[in-house]
Parts: structure tokens; C-alpha cells; sequence
């Protein structure tokens, strides 16, 4: 949630008093670092209980698609009813001048 409130700060309409604040407050790049160490960690425990054989590691891989892909889908399809349902909400980048 800190990521996704992350982006919602750099990415929207915000003053710049609210916009530092938000920066301090929510470190997004900190919670993305301290995601993959804990990720590594999770999964070199749950690997490290059985022994590496050819059956065990695709028995592992299975799991993991069974378990990541319908959380991705779901997300997906969340993030394209929002794009669909709120395309036209100013983005921060719409107003800058280039020039």
C-alpha cells in the first residue's frame, strides 16, 4: 500500500509542501527494497526445507504459478476498469511545459 500511496503523490495533482511531505511520509523506493529482501528470504526458506531434486523444483514452480497468476489477473483487470473509468483525471505531467 505504501507503493501504490507512493505513486498516487508523485503522480497526481499535489502542491509541493504536500507533495515533500508525502515523499518523507510514504518512502515507496524503501517499501520496494525492504519487499524484495523479505520475497528472497521467504522463498529461500520455503525452498531450503526439502531437497533439491528435479520433482521437488517443479512441484515448487507449479505452486507458484497457481498462486501468482490469478492475483495477476485480478489485477489487471482492476487496473483496466480504472483506466477505462477515469482516463480523462489530470495527471501531474499534463501540465508541464515541455519548452
Amino acid at each position: 500500500m505504501i507503493v501504490v500511496i507512493h505513486h498516487c503523490i508523485m503522480y497526481y495533482n499535489f502542491n509541493t509542501s504536500s507533495l515533500n511531505f508525502g515523499e518523507y511520509l510514504f518512502n515507496g523506493h524503501a517499501a520496494v527494497v525492504l519487499f524484495y529482501v523479505l520475497s528472497g528470504f521467504v522463498l529461500s526458506a520455503s525452498i531450503s526445507t526439502k531437497p533439491l531434486t528435479k520433482i521437488n523444483i517443479k512441484h515448487f514452480l507449479i505452486k507458484r504459478v497457481f498462486r501468482i497468476y490469478p492475483a495477476l489477473w485480478a489485477s489487471m483487470v482492476v487496473a483496466f476498469s480504472y483506466v477505462i473509468l477515469f482516463h480523462k483525471v489530470p495527471f501531474l505531467t499534463d501540465h508541464i511545459n515541455p519548452y
